[in-house]
């Protein structure tokens, strides 16, 4: 009972979205909890005996029972991206799940899933950001002014056409080492 209960409470409390799929005939959800309500937008009353068709349509659907197909017979977790569509808007979720049972049969599929959708819109932005640095037509440098001596921690591509010093032979060093003979003293002091 203590350990029923404890379940029970991580269940109902977890931060994650948990769900319980029956693999009986069809595949039909048997339980979700708070936090998958939440994130999905969808009631635990709407769904529970549900086909993962009737709940995510028909091709992401199809998509989450293959992966619980392959649960099955493999025996073992397994986790994977998806994409699905609620309420008219594509989100993105890392899932994973695990069979569950008793006596070596599987009864169960448990799972856990976490919408993901913001997080790979930052790391677009990101990266569209990164390429606009990286191509930008002035040369454009990093330094770590918590490490000592303030190394180059990142250079983008014009910096190395106009310097003729890759990354290799850039990153890590101060760059003090751009400073020639002929380097005007005042411009370094002023810099």
């Amino acid at each position: 009972e203590r350990r029923l209960e404890q379940t029970e409470t991580l269940f109902q409390y977890a931060q994650d979205s948990l769900f319980l799929v029956s693999v009986a005939e069809e595949f039909s959800i048997e339980r979700v909890n708070p936090a998958w309500e939440s994130a999905t937008g969808l009631s635990a009353e709407r769904v529970q005996g549900q086909t993962p068709r009737d709940v995510l349509g028909e091709q992401s659907g199809a998509s989450a029972e293959a992966k619980y197909r392959e649960c099955i017979q493999r025996r073992e977790p397994l986790q994977y991206e998806e994409t699905i569509r609620f309420d008219g808007e594509l989100t993105h979720w890392e899932t994973q799940i695990a069979p569950a049972g008793l006596d070596g049969s599987v009864e169960y599929i448990v799972g856990a899933t976490r919408n993901v959708t913001d997080r790979e819109e930052r790391e677009r932005e990101l990266s569209r950001l990164q390429q606009a640095i990286d191509d930008a037509n002035v040369s454009i440098s990093l330094v770590d002014p918590s490490q000592p001596d303030n190394p180059l921690v990142y250079i983008n591509n014009t910096f190395e056409q106009t310097t003729g010093y890759p990354p290799e032979e850039t990153l890590g060093r101060n760059c003090r080492f751009l400073q020639g003979e002929d380097t005007d003293p005042e411009k370094v002091a002023a810099l």
